[in-house]
């Protein structure tokens, strides 16, 4: 995630696209101590991480519109379609197991990454987490649906959205051969 949220700054036509708010939903503030949620409660929603995620062109569309703030140019919009259609540009995020992720870019290496859960905020569907890879940062991880998560820095503005997908999948759009 850190390879991936910074890596989106450098290139401004597609991999910002991956970047913006969630359609004018701010994730929800910290819990306090006294509502904070049981280990039972984290676990559970932390669970659900586990397995294989990617961003879909709609899902990368809506992240820029909303952090531009206007509808993406016609000229952008199709040029990112054509990318994620042919598979020239995708983002992935891969949870092997609870406290490990590994984020993909088209045209960089893999990004391995451990993270600590801090927070639950069951109600909202929030995790508050400190992500120790090649850049450390604490973020969020917000589902908006149960097959929808949002990931986000807390320093910075952006997001990353990405939906889940089965292994297959995941393969096919890393190019690597299944089974």
């Amino acid at each position: 995630m850190s390879l991936l949220l910074v890596a989106c700054r450098e290139d401004e036509t597609f991999a910002d696209a991956g970047k913006g708010e969630s359609g004018g939903k701010e994730p929800a503030a910290e819990t306090s101590v006294g509502s904070s949620v049981s280990v039972e409660g984290e676990s559970d929603l932390e669970d659900q991480l586990v397995g294989y995620w990617a961003a879909n062109f709609e899902d990368l569309i809506v992240a820029r519109e909303s952090e531009l703030g206007e509808a993406l140019p016609s000229d952008e919009r199709e040029e990112l379609k054509k990318a994620v259609e042919s598979g020239a540009f995708s983002l992935m995020l891969h949870f092997p197991e609870k406290g490990r992720m590994t984020g993909y870019m088209t045209g960089q290496d893999p990004s391995v990454m451990t993270y600590e859960v801090m927070e639950v905020d069951a109600a909202n569907r929030v995790l508050d987490v400190e992500v120790t890879g090649d850049v450390d940062f604490s973020g969020k991880v917000t589902f908006q649906e149960d097959d929808k998560i949002m990931v986000t820095r807390n320093e910075e503005k952006g997001a990353i959205i990405v939906r889940r997908i089965g292994k297959e999948a995941f393969e096919k759009l890393r190019g690597e051969p299944e089974g």
